[in-house]
């Protein structure tokens, strides 16, 4: 797997927990799209986000998305 530069124009953050929200957003065309694993997710739904994070990495990369999640720092609070 190549790591080549991309300039990133846009991108758009949307819920971890949406596997849907995410695909959705990644066909409107963003150059990267922003699962947000913190604060956009309801606390009872962040396992079943990190459990669904590879999966839709995975397919975001496939169709050409630049995946750029969203955590919180160590300092903020950031979440297991």
């Amino acid at each position: 797997m190549a790591n080549e530069a991309r300039i990133i124009r846009t991108l758009g953050f949307t819920p971890a927990h949406d596997a849907d929200a995410i695909l959705a957003a990644a066909e409107t065309g963003l150059d990267a799209v922003g699962p947000d694993l913190e604060d956009l997710t309801p606390k009872a739904d962040k396992q079943r986000a990190r459990d669904l994070f590879g999966d839709v990495a995975k397919e975001l990369v496939r169709r050409g998305v630049t995946v750029m999640p969203r955590v919180n720092s160590f300092e903020d609070g950031c979440e297991a």
